[in-house]
């Protein structure tokens, strides 16, 4: 019964382990700068003015920034937001939570070959099933499908 107990308690660390060394890969994967490339729908971590270059987003450390460049009256600028990042790859598809300027939004989202697909649903706090966005039979502009290529310095 003794035998019983302190497998059962193993199998619990274990597991416990294991989705917080996941969780940490995914971050990991994550980490550095990429550069949206497309966008299917319409999701802004903060209000862009019109003439703005492609934004990027930067993770590091369970960090983010969301930024952009853009000129005004001839002069350079910059413009973003930065948050928090946390990753849940027990969820099918995965899934990243974001916390910025008093707001939480919970997508979806895959990593692969320099490629970063995050996925917003219609709402903030419910992920989408799937990978999509922006079609035109929506009456919003969510949800909304991000592509990210990575940015080699």
């Amino acid at each position: 019964m003794k035998m019983r107990a302190v497998s059962v308690l193993f199998l619990i660390f274990l597991t416990l382990g294991f989705i917080r060394v996941t969780s940490f890969l995914s971050e990991e994967k994550l980490e550095g700068k990429w550069r949206l490339r497309e966008m299917d729908g319409e999701f802004k971590f903060c209000p862009e003015p019109g003439k703005a270059d492609w934004p990027t987003m930067t993770f590091s450390n369970g960090s983010f920034a969301y930024e952009y460049s853009y000129e005004r009256d001839g002069q350079p600028r910059k413009k973003g937001v930065t948050g928090t990042f946390t990753c849940d790859n027990n969820q099918s598809p995965k899934q990243i939570t974001f916390v910025f300027g008093g707001r939480m939004v919970v997508a979806i989202y895959k990593a692969s070959f320099g490629t970063l697909q995050i996925s917003v649903g219609e709402h903030d706090d419910i992920p989408p099933d799937k990978f999509r966005g922006g079609a035109f039979w929506y009456s919003t502009a969510r949800p909304a499908l991000l592509i990210f290529e990575r940015v080699r310095d």
